[in-house]
């Protein structure tokens, strides 16, 4: 499941940041429907520029996209127990590697369907106040299949960020969290991080044809 969905991911989530001047209850959705549409337009106005300079396009990726998810909770959910077992180092260089991955492995999917999906909002509501949130969307390709994802979103600061996205009721932290449970027992984190900084998932969207 897990390769099915990081795609939508990138191509869904892009920005969810808001100020705190504008923490009502709608601000997290309407922050995520404006930052959508800023980075389908840019992918599509320098499709051609992305494709032949893969490592420009990673980067674009990274200080678009990273920022705006809570990449150190999100590493501490996905490690779990040994989060606490880690070094300080350890636990940057997981968070480092873990995030150069993920692009590496997903970014060129997103490239591939970003014309052939769009995302589709749903009804979402938040209780004033709260520090967390969820907004709830459809992933619409051009065939017309549609795919639940759900961006569980909490505050840090003055900002509203992604920490999970749920897809048909499964959470990308757990399934992480389970992938790598067995190397981290096993092998230890050092070796989990050397890992990652080699390793590529075989990234998919959902509802995409299979390549041969």
């Amino acid at each position: 499941m897990i390769k099915r969905l990081f795609t939508a991911f990138f191509v869904s989530c892009a920005l969810c940041a808001v100020g705190a001047a504008h923490a009502d209850v709608a601000a997290p959705q309407d922050t995520l429907k404006t930052n959508v549409n800023q980075l389908q337009k840019l992918i599509v106005e320098h499709h051609k520029e992305y494709e032949a300079d893969q490592q420009a396009y990673y980067k674009v990726v990274d200080q678009l996209i990273v920022p705006r998810f809570d990449v150190p909770y999100v590493a501490q959910l996905v490690m779990g127990v040994y989060w606490r077992q880690a070094t300080p180092q350890q636990r940057k260089d997981f968070q480092d590697a873990f995030k150069d991955m993920l692009i590496r492995s997903y970014a060129n999917a997103l490239l591939e369907n970003a014309k052939t999906t769009t995302v589709e909002w749903l009804p979402s509501r938040y209780q004033e106040g709260a520090k967390t949130a969820t907004v709830k969307t459809l992933l619409v390709r051009d065939t017309g299949q549609k795919y639940p994802i759900d961006f569980a979103v909490r505050r840090v600061g003055d900002d509203w960020k992604i920490y999970d996205i749920i897809v048909d009721n499964i959470s990308l932290v757990l399934n992480f969290r389970t992938q790598i449970a067995g190397d981290l027992k096993r092998n230890g984190i050092d070796a989990v991080i050397a890992k990652f900084r080699t390793d590529r998932l075989p990234a998919a969207v959902p509802g995409a044809p299979a390549k041969p």
